[in-house]
């Protein structure tokens, strides 16, 4: 990508991003222990079940078994990662991919 495409690219990212910012406009926020502000571009997040606690995130007692509970994760509502998914979706990687690159990237290593 050329800089004049690149710079473009990235100013969309960023009025996406902050265009996805939730405040009283929804009935569900704040779903989670929210981070100010909280970005909601994956309301539903692309990774569940990521299995990963390093996002906040843990296994717990459903009606049926044991489920995933992501409600302790704010990991895919940060401005940051966001951005850097999209920018990593529009590079051609699958989600899993993806997952394992902003993980560490915005975690650390595991």
């Amino acid at each position: 990508m050329d800089k004049s495409s690149e710079k473009y690219f990235n100013k969309q990212l960023d009025e996406l991003v902050k265009d996805s910012v939730r405040e009283t406009r929804c009935p569900y926020y704040p779903c989670h222990c929210a981070e100010e502000p909280l970005v909601c571009m994956f309301c539903f997040c692309p990774f569940y079940p990521c299995g990963d606690t390093g996002t906040g995130g843990c296994m717990i007692g459903g009606r049926e078994g044991q489920v995933w509970d992501c409600s302790g994760c704010v990991f895919i509502h940060s401005g940051d990662t966001v951005k850097r998914v999209l920018e990593l979706f529009y590079q051609g990687l699958n989600k899993d991919e993806i997952f394992k690159i902003v993980r560490k990237e915005m975690i650390g290593d595991k």
